[in-house]
């Protein structure tokens, strides 16, 4: 037998959209670094955690790629000017 299928018409609700407190350091911090495990050092993350935050907001923001992800959360004010470096 095969399972049922979730119902994927259902649109995700907006609070299931908005970063967590941790999604939102982790975002700061790979904005200051270069690299994904220089961010996890920075703010005392394990890499694997770190890139499953990553992923999370990916799925969250619908984009791929960090600089739009950066773009979507200064939208929509989940990030500001003052958490980017000059």
């Amino acid at each position: 037998m095969n399972p049922q299928r979730p119902d994927i018409s259902v649109k995700t609700t907006y609070a299931a959209r908005v970063p967590t407190e941790t999604e939102r350091r982790v975002l700061r911090a790979l904005v200051e670094h270069c690299t994904l495990a220089e961010a996890a050092r920075q703010i005392g993350m394990n890499v694997h955690t770190m890139s499953n935050h990553v992923r999370s907001l990916r799925d969250k923001s619908g984009y791929r790629y960090l600089h739009q992800i950066v773009r979507w959360a200064i939208a929509n004010d989940w990030l500001d000017d003052a958490d980017l470096p000059l």
